[in-house]
């Protein structure tokens, strides 16, 4: 039996696959001594008819029925029950198939085992044998589904865990980084639309816990994420970079355009009130940088967006800063400022030095 499993590693998306000799298993082992009658047969076929297990003694390699048992593999070909062989070597057999699996059971006793005027209760005993063993495999291959079933579920509870950041229930910076990021920044150089980056920082997170302990810190952060992912698009994607630090990916915006949405995710954390466990409220407030490319690296497009976060947080926090464009897009536009964009709440105006942000921006 094959299997095989997908994993993300740094490197991007991977899969570990293998196989193991179903005969080597406790399936095997039941199945080498599962029928008391002498000179009966047990397999258990894959779909091109080769024996995955068998009674008695197992080959030491894949063998086809029409090589272990050619009589009873020409009559399956067109029934799958009756019999098999001629005279004293006549034999009963019945295929079944395995739920759940591409697998069959056939099952197959000498005829006259079975329907010869015997002594004492022999016959009897055969055929209860072999509904014994008819309702094992049944229970077997049962709980083989429900196992697989089981592992299928476990293996997307793991993922899950592996991929969400169990506080904010956001994907994690693991996740982020190995499989969004460049599928999104790929996505931007095919098409040829911008990809912001917007790097938050929840202003002044460190007197929270230390004012009312850790689980209000908690708290504020899983309300404070809920409130920001309530602003964004459900193309756009918001994760947890670590600590009270987020990073949104804004899907074919540019830097003005990502400022509206930067402005409002502010906004709204701004208005909320987050209720501790124990009824306290407080107000939080955010300080984010933004960054847009076309052509660029992911990293160099986040590094901008840091760039800009520590700008906004040198300028008193509670407001937004746009990264200069990055030097490739810049050298198309010929554009000669370099100075960060800040946004101060309650300004009324995006402002650089002398200059200010087109009005539609003073909208958002």
């Amino acid at each position: 039996m094959a299997f095989a499993s997908p994993f993300a590693s740094v490197d991007g998306r991977r899969v570990f696959s293998g196989a193991y000799d179903v005969a080597s298993t406790p399936v095997g082992a039941y199945l080498r001594n599962a029928i008391p009658i002498r000179h009966s047969a047990l397999y258990v076929l894959d779909p091109s008819g080769t024996v995955v297990a068998r009674n008695g003694e197992q080959p030491r390699a894949p063998q086809r029925l029409k090589v272990v048992d050619p009589a009873l593999a020409a009559s399956l070909e067109h029934r799958s029950e009756g019999s098999s062989g001629a005279g004293d070597g006549q034999r009963r057999y019945v295929s079944s198939p395995i739920a759940g699996t591409p697998w069959r059971v056939v099952v197959a006793a000498p005829s006259k085992l079975l329907y010869d005027a015997v002594r004492g209760a022999n016959t009897w005993l055969a055929l209860a044998g072999l509904a014994v063993v008819s309702l094992l495999a049944l229970v077997l291959s049962h709980r083989y589904v429900e196992g697989r079933a089981r592992l299928a579920v476990l293996y997307q509870e793991l993922e899950r865990a592996v991929c969400t950041d169990a506080l904010t229930g956001l994907c994690n910076r693991r996740q982020l980084e190995s499989e969004h990021l460049a599928r999104a920044a790929s996505a931007a150089r095919r098409h040829g639309l911008p990809l912001a980056v917007l790097l938050i920082d929840i202003d002044h997170f460190k007197r929270i816990n230390d004012g009312y302990g850790h689980q209000a810190g908690d708290e504020a952060l899983a309300q404070t994420a809920a409130v920001m992912r309530s602003q964004m698009r459900q193309e756009d994607l918001l994760g947890r970079w670590g600590g009270e630090e987020f990073l949104a990916l804004v899907t074919g915006a540019t830097t003005d355009e990502a400022a509206v949405a930067a402005e409002r995710i502010r906004a709204a954390v701004a208005a909320h009130e987050v209720r501790l466990h124990d009824g306290t409220l407080l107000r939080l407030t955010i300080s984010i940088g933004v960054a847009a490319a076309t052509r660029e690296v992911p990293e160099e497009t986040i590094r901008r967006a840091d760039a800009a976060l520590y700008a906004a947080k040198a300028a008193g926090r509670d407001r937004i800063s746009l990264a200069p464009s990055s030097p490739v897009e810049s050298l198309r536009r010929d554009a000669t400022d370099t100075k960060p964009w800040i946004a101060a709440a309650g300004r009324g105006a995006l402002r650089s030095g002398d200059q200010t942000l087109p009005h539609g921006l003073r909208d958002g």
